[in-house]
């Protein structure tokens, strides 16, 4: 039977590698941004809908429902709903989905008018077109199981589609159907074709394991990760080579070179090698880097401390 698992608290990132990454805003600008979106989407966007009046107070009113409303709810549904499949999707990544998604409404809407059939058209279009990116975020973000990330991805374009064309223009309501199937089918595809080599390869899924890393790189959290990892991890035998030097049988430096590599996470689990191994050495204690690649980095700071206590009574 496995032992039980053990996850460090918070641990600093690695710096080197986390400068790399491109931190998306917080939820305050995440929130401005997607307004701003989706006030140009109904200002713009939503000047040739068949409206009863010409006001601007009822393409907002109009915008307001059936454009901002259904992406606000799917993505405060999925913020609340992730532990669920132990999963993280803060509410950030849903506004940041909605605002996204009202760009490429309002492209569709413009371009439908400028080379396209219709406006209309091309904002039903636009409007389904945003399944597969809801998709997508859910997945690789999220890591929400294929059949939860499809049916979430359907629910806001769906609301939309029937808020602005389910009375009287079932022609522009089958062209934006039409569109959400294609682009989730072919998100799903994308997705699918990306994971199974992967999957094929490792015995689990890709999509779950990138959205641990970006969650340990970029907020310091490695529970996921460490769950992760060890589900493809392996128990081997490793051998390690040390040298003791003493004056008058006590130790005085002590070198020792196990046969694990130094781990590329920071401080996480059995990561950053020398400076764990160390407290376990007799004398002044120098680790150094042995003979292996990141095939053998250490799941668990306990199996680093094992190793050195095995080196330190050997000797």
């Amino acid at each position: 039977m496995a032992p039980e698992l053990v996850v460090d608290p918070d641990v600093p990132p690695p710096a080197r590698l986390s400068g790399y990454l491109l931190h998306t805003p917080r939820l305050e600008l995440s929130g401005a941004l997607f307004a701003a979106a989706t006030l140009a989407l109904a200002v713009i966007g939503l000047r040739d809908f068949p409206l009863i009046t010409e006001a601007v107070s009822d393409r907002l009113l109009l915008g307001a429902v059936a454009l901002a409303l259904p992406p606000l709810l799917v993505a405060t549904l999925a913020a609340n709903l992730a532990w669920a499949w132990d999963g993280r999707y803060p509410l950030r990544y849903g506004l940041q989905t909605g605002a996204t998604g009202a760009l490429i409404m309002l492209f569709c809407t413009l371009a439908g008018g400028e080379w396209w059939f219709s406006t209309m058209g091309g904002l039903a279009f636009g409007v389904g077109a945003t399944g597969g990116l809801w998709y997508l975020t859910l997945r690789t973000h999220g890591s929400a199981p294929g059949w939860v990330a499809l049916s979430l991805a359907m629910v806001a374009p769906l609301a939309s589609l029937w808020g602005l064309f389910g009375d009287n223009s079932e022609h522009w309501l089958n062209v934006g159907l039409v569109s959400l199937v294609t682009f989730t089918v072919a998100s799903y595809g994308f997705l699918f074709f990306v994971d199974t080599p992967y999957q094929r390869a490792v015995g689990i899924s890709g999509m779950r394991h990138m959205a641990a890393f970006i969650e340990f790189y970029s907020t310091g959290d490695g529970r996921r990760l460490t769950r992760a990892l060890r589900e493809i991890c392996q128990t081997v035998r490793v051998e390690s080579g040390w040298a003791s030097l003493r004056r008058d049988g006590e130790p005085l430096a002590f070198l020792a070179i196990p046969g694990l590599h130094p781990g590329p996470l920071g401080e996480l689990g059995g990561s950053n090698l020398p400076s764990k191994i160390d407290p376990e050495l007799p004398g002044l204690g120098f680790a150094l880097h042995g003979a292996t690649t990141n095939d053998q980095n250490p799941l668990r700071a306990e199996d680093v401390n094992r190793i050195g206590n095995a080196m330190a009574e050997a000797a």
